[in-house]
C-alpha cells in the first residue's frame, strides 16, 4: 500500500505541476527559469522524502524503482531520438565549435577539479577505482547548459544564437549520457564489496547495453511502422519499449538512460519517416516525466553532504561562471557581429536538466549513501547556477558595443 500511495503522490504532483492552470503562473521570465529547471519539484521531493518530513521512506523509494526506471528510460529515448545522421551533416560549424569548446574545458578544468577533490574526499581510503563513477558523473553533469530560452527576452536578431544554445545543449546531453553510462561500467564490486577495475566485466556490460539497445531499436522500428493513429496504441508501444529497455538494463546493472538513448539513436536512423508522428506524441508527456525525475531527485537527496561535497559544489559553480559564458563567442569566432546579449551569455551558466537524471541513474544502479550525496551536490550546483545566471543577466553590465557608441 505504501508503494501504491508513493507512486500515486508522485504522479499526481507531476500532473498538477504541469496542468494548464499553471501556465499563466509560468509566464514570468524568472519564474519560467526556476520552473523549467524543475526546482520547485525538487524542493517538494526533498520535503516529502526521508531527509525532509519522511512522508515517503527509504524503503518505499526502493520499491518505486520501476517508476524511476520508466522515467529515466523515457528521458534517454527522447535524447537518443535527436541524433539523426542526416541532420548532423547539416549542422553549422558553430555547433561543432561550441561542443568542442565545452567538451575540452569540462574535461580539463572540471575533470581536474573533480579528480583532485574526489581523491581527497574518498579516493585516498578506497582507491582510485572508487572515484571513477563519481568522476564521470560530475564531468557529465558539467557538460552543456539549460536549453530553455523562452525566458531570456532576447533582442530581435538573436534567433541563430538561441538555436545554437538549444542544439549545443541537446547534443551535449547525449554526450553526457554516454560518458556517465560508460564510466559507470568501468568498475564493479568484488565479493568483499570493494570497488575494483574488471576489464572482462566492463566489456560484457557495455556490449550488453549496446546489444539490448540495437535489438529493441530494430524491434521498435517494426512496431512503430504498424502503430495506428490511436493515442492508446502509441502509448502502449512507447511504454512497452521503455519498459523492455529500462527493465532489461536494470537487471543487467546498466543505466536505463544509456540503453534507452542508444535505442533512440537506432530508431531515429532506421525509421526516420515513421517516427515524426510518434515523436510529437511522446513530447506531450515531456513535462510530466521531467517533474517525476525532479521529484525523485529531491527525495533521494541527503540531508548533509559534508565540507567536501560543499567544496565540490562551490568549485563547480565558480568554474561554470568562468568557462561557460565564453562558449558563444568561441563558437562565433570570425563572425561579423560577435557581440552578445548578456542574458544569452549568462544563460550558459545554468546547469543542464539532464544532470539530475544522470545523478539519479547512478543512484539507481548503485544505491548508496555516497551516491545520494552526489545527487545533493548536483542539486546544489544547479540551484546555485540558476540564481547566479538570473542575477548576472539582470546586472547593469553594458552590452558589447555600448562603450564604443558612447565614446
Amino acid at each position: 500500500m505504501d508503494v501504491f500511495l508513493a507512486i500515486a503522490v508522485i504522479v499526481t504532483l507531476a500532473l498538477l505541476a504541469t496542468g494548464p492552470s499553471r501556465y499563466r503562473f509560468r509566464k514570468s521570465g524568472p519564474i519560467t527559469r526556476i520552473v523549467s529547471g524543475g526546482w520547485p519539484a525538487v524542493v517538494v521531493g526533498f520535503a516529502i522524502g526521508p531527509s525532509g518530513f519522511a512522508l515517503i521512506s527509504d524503503r518505499t523509494i526502493e520499491w518505486t524503482a520501476p517508476l524511476l526506471i520508466l522515467a529515466l528510460g523515457w528521458v534517454g529515448l527522447m535524447i537518443g531520438l535527436q541524433l539523426r545522421v542526416a541532420l548532423l551533416r547539416q549542422l553549422p560549424a558553430s555547433v561543432s565549435r561550441i561542443l568542442g569548446y565545452d567538451l575540452a574545458t569540462v574535461l580539463v578544468l572540471f575533470g581536474t577539479c573533480a579528480g583532485l577533490l574526489l581523491w581527497a574526499w574518498a579516493g585516498r581510503e578506497s582507491g582510485i577505482a572508487a572515484i571513477v563513477a563519481p568522476w564521470t558523473l560530475l564531468v557529465g553533469a558539467a557538460l552543456g547548459w539549460s536549453m530553455e530560452t523562452r525566458s531570456l527576452g532576447a533582442s530581435p536578431g538573436e534567433e541563430a544564437r538561441l538555436l545554437l544554445i538549444r542544439l549545443g545543449g541537446g547534443l551535449a546531453s547525449l554526450i553526457a549520457v554516454v560518458i556517465v553510462g560508460v564510466g559507470d561500467k568501468l568498475t564493479t564490486r568484488s565479493e568483499t564489496g570493494a570497488i575494483q577495475f574488471d576489464g572482462a566485466y566492463s566489456t560484457l556490460a557495455l556490449a550488453s547495453a549496446i546489444g539490448v539497445a540495437g535489438i529493441l531499436g530494430v524491434l521498435a522500428r517494426y512496431v512503430i511502422g504498424r502503430t495506428g493513429r490511436s493515442q492508446g496504441e502509441q502509448l502502449a508501444v512507447y511504454i512497452g519499449l521503455i519498459a523492455f529497455v529500462g527493465g532489461i538494463s536494470a537487471e543487467l546493472g546498466n543505466s536505463p538512460l544509456l540503453s534507452a538513448a542508444l535505442a533512440g539513436i537506432v530508431i531515429a536512423n532506421i525509421a526516420a519517416d515513421e517516427i515524426t508522428r510518434f515523436e510529437r506524441f511522446i513530447l506531450k508527456a515531456e513535462h510530466v516525466v521531467a517533474i517525476i525525475v525532479f521529484l525523485m531527485a529531491g527525495m533521494l537527496m541527503s540531508r548533509t553532504v559534508g565540507w567536501w561535497g560543499i567544496g565540490i559544489a562551490a568549485a563547480f559553480v565558480v568554474l561554470r561562471g568562468i568557462a561557460k559564458p565564453p562558449a558563444l563567442r568561441f563558437a562565433e569566432a570570425g563572425a561579423p557581429d560577435a557581440g552578445h546579449d548578456r542574458s544569452l551569455r549568462w544563460t550558459l551558466l545554468r546547469q543542464s536538466p539532464i544532470a539530475l537524471a544522470l545523478a539519479l541513474g547512478l543512484a539507481l544502479v548503485e544505491p548508496s549513501a555516497f551516491n545520494r550525496e552526489l545527487v545533493t551536490i548536483v542539486v546544489i550546483i544547479g540551484l546555485s547556477t540558476e540564481f547566479a545566471a538570473l542575477f548576472l543577466a539582470r546586472s547593469p553590465t553594458p552590452r558589447a558595443g555600448e562603450n564604443g557608441a558612447a565614446s
